[in-house]
């Protein structure tokens, strides 16, 4: 038997999970939550937080079975657990620590990315920017986090009158730029397959509002990636980059070495791209070979996020939204993304309720949500 190590069972775990059990794998995973949903589909599992790595790879090791791969479908402490596990029973996938710990501390990280020369601007603190008389606004979000949550947009005199706790944020320039979200796969230290996104908020928030292919920033993006692999020493991993490009250049926001995360891997890699994400993920962490795809040309097509943009809570009726779709949209689909019945006003990412997949680029985010917001109402 082939055992394979899943960081996490939970909801986004488990299209991973059943794809790895139905490739014949068997799967050990372990995850916070008892009763989590990929539990059921798990040749072993225990309730160890993904964040507890000396717990889970004590239990990994008293289990006493031979391990091929391990992966995970989350981002922060569990990918640094995900790369811990591949370091210590010497798994595909590995890093060197200075490496793979900066998914602990984004300022750390911007630092990194400053002093290596991928990025013009680093992070700073706020005694550091009243002498940065070219940046007038600056973007302040939790060092520790994801989901586009807690961000604010500050002018640099509301920062400089601000109490913010230094040790608990990162303060970035703000930059006028498309955003681009790039999901990479490297193989044996080179690149096999890139896809890059072009991002759109929600209106007048952080939160992920529509996604599409970027076909025309492939170049430039792959030569990055490039200078990426040489200067971290990545041999096997997962890549996401958050970037904005800006008329200077590219400019990254983020780097995560794990998925890109929003539907990407289980949705949008085949629709955009028509690319099996988690199919080939796996090969990677297995040993199995990479379907290479460097240069991705796609069909126009967008995924909207639908949020609720009233004041209260909304009641999801999935045939009352349907049908105004029906009557908008020749073709498209429909994703869960999440199984709240009562639907927050949105915090986050994760507070998006429905996804959307069509082609009609005449219909824009805002109109979607608007819309599906007063027929819920």
């Amino acid at each position: 038997m082939e055992f394979v190590i899943s960081v996490g069972a939970g909801l986004n775990q488990v299209p991973f999970i059943e794809r790895l059990v139905k490739k014949g794998y068997k799967v050990i995973a372990f995850d916070l939550d008892q009763d989590a949903p990929g539990k059921k589909l798990c040749y072993a599992f225990k309730a160890i937080s993904t964040w507890n790595y000396d717990e889970a790879i004590q239990w990994l090791v008293d289990l006493g079975l031979k391990y091929i791969g391990v992966g995970s479908f989350s981002y922060g402490k569990a990918l640094v657990t995900e790369k811990k596990i591949a370091n210590y029973f010497n798994l595909l996938g590995e890093l060197g620590t200075d490496t793979y710990s900066i998914n602990l501390n984004k300022n750390e990280q911007q630092k990194k990315l400053f002093e290596f020369g991928f990025n013009k601007y680093k992070s700073y603190l706020p005694h550091e920017i009243e002498s940065l008389e070219e940046i007038n606004s600056f973007i302040v979000k939790p060092l520790v986090g994801g989901s586009s949550e807690g961000i604010q947009l500050l002018s640099k005199q509301q920062l400089l009158d601000s109490n913010i706790d230094v040790h608990e944020v990162v303060i970035e320039p703000f930059l006028e730029g498309e955003e681009l979200r790039v999901s990479s796969i490297i193989q044996n230290g080179s690149t096999k397959a890139t896809f890059v996104m072009k991002r759109e908020n929600l209106k007048d928030t952080f939160c992920i509002g529509r996604q599409q292919p970027a076909d025309e920033y492939n170049a430039n993006i792959n030569k990055l990636i490039n200078r990426l692999i040489s200067t971290f020493s990545i041999r096997n991993s997962a890549l996401k980059l958050d970037i904005i490009a800006t008329t200077e250049g590219l400019e990254i926001v983020e780097i995560d070495f794990g998925i890109a995360g929003d539907r990407f891997e289980t949705h949008l890699s085949w629709d955009f791209f028509e690319y099996n994400y988690i199919d080939n993920y796996i090969n990677l962490i297995v040993g199995k070979e990479v379907e290479q795809r460097l240069y991705s040309t796609s069909p126009k097509v967008f995924s909207d996020h639908i949020y609720n943009l009233s004041d209260g809570f909304l009641t999801y009726h999935e045939e009352t939204i349907h049908i105004y779709l029906r009557s908008m949209l020749d073709e498209y689909k429909l994703i869960r993304a999440n199984n709240k019945v009562l639907i927050p006003y949105p915090k986050s990412n994760m507070d998006s309720y429905l996804i959307v997949i069509h082609k009609n680029k005449n219909l824009s985010n805002l109109e979607l949500n608007e819309h599906s917001t007063k027929l819920l109402t």
